[in-house]
């Protein structure tokens, strides 16, 4: 509980997702509070806090995020471990060339 759950969505349409917070519930706890909205260059945060306290951080954006350099603060949380949950092997080979991660990953199903 000392920790938050990072998700990235790439998407074609982020207007959409921002919208509508329609899909957080299909994935966390539907009386999930709204507790921030961001907007860090091209990624758009919303945050959630689930009613047993644990934070998700929703970050929605374009594949053109992935052609911004890294900046520290995600070099840091991909260290300190991520699991890619759907992938058309864009992500990991990024990951891979920046040296973030040794190998590809296999997503989990």
């Amino acid at each position: 509980m000392s920790s938050d759950v990072d998700l990235v969505f790439l998407t074609d349409d982020v207007e959409k997702h921002l919208e509508s917070l329609d899909f957080v519930s299909a994935i966390v706890a539907p009386r999930s509070t709204l507790v921030r909205s961001a907007q860090w260059g091209p990624m758009h945060e919303r945050r959630v806090r689930q009613p047993g306290g644990l934070v998700v951080e929703f970050g929605i954006t374009t594949c053109a995020w992935m052609d911004q350099p890294v900046d520290p603060g995600t070099a840091r949380v991909v260290a300190d471990g991520c699991k890619i949950l759907y992938d058309q092997d864009l992500v990991s080979a990024a990951l891979v060339s920046l040296g973030l991660v040794a190998e590809r990953w296999t997503p989990v199903s």
